[in-house]
């Protein structure tokens, strides 16, 4: 099965236009990426999490019974979106605490790039696709 991280964000409108440009270099993310997502496009962060990291997560996937996950619409109804497993993260874990660290700063440095605030909160799962698994492309709702 591939392995990558996928991070997503919710964006919403600002109050007032910010004075900030959207090329504004930032620690985690590469200037690129407020100018992809104003775009509407899918930004792929490379090398977001270093290697030792990876490789301590990978370690840790052992511990976590993966089951089938259901994907939800918006209405609550059960959904053709997603076939996966996943598992939710111990969130004590040394590894995850790390990797849940650099998605705050991400966040934090996003909400720089973009000009305005980013939804509340950070969700985390791990998800295996193997063969025949999929994730369909598509737009969130709020």
């Amino acid at each position: 099965a591939e392995t990558g991280l996928v991070a997503t964000c919710t964006s919403q409108p600002a109050e007032q236009p910010s004075a900030q440009p959207l090329w504004r270099s930032s620690r985690s993310l590469d200037d690129s990426c407020a100018a992809t997502l104003a775009a509407g496009r899918v930004h792929k962060q490379r090398a977001f999490a270093k290697p030792a990291l990876v490789a301590a997560l990978r370690r840790s996937l052992g511990q976590y019974a993966f089951t089938p996950t259901a994907s939800y619409s918006s209405d609550g109804a059960v959904d053709d979106l997603r076939s996966a497993y996943t598992a939710r993260p111990d969130v004590e874990e040394a590894a995850f605490d790390a990797l849940y660290g650099q998605l705050l700063e991400a966040r934090g440095d996003l909400e720089a790039l973009l000009g305005h605030p980013l939804s509340r909160g950070v969700e985390a799962t791990f998800v295996v696709y193997e063969p025949g698994c999929f994730y369909r492309r598509h737009v969130d709702s709020l």
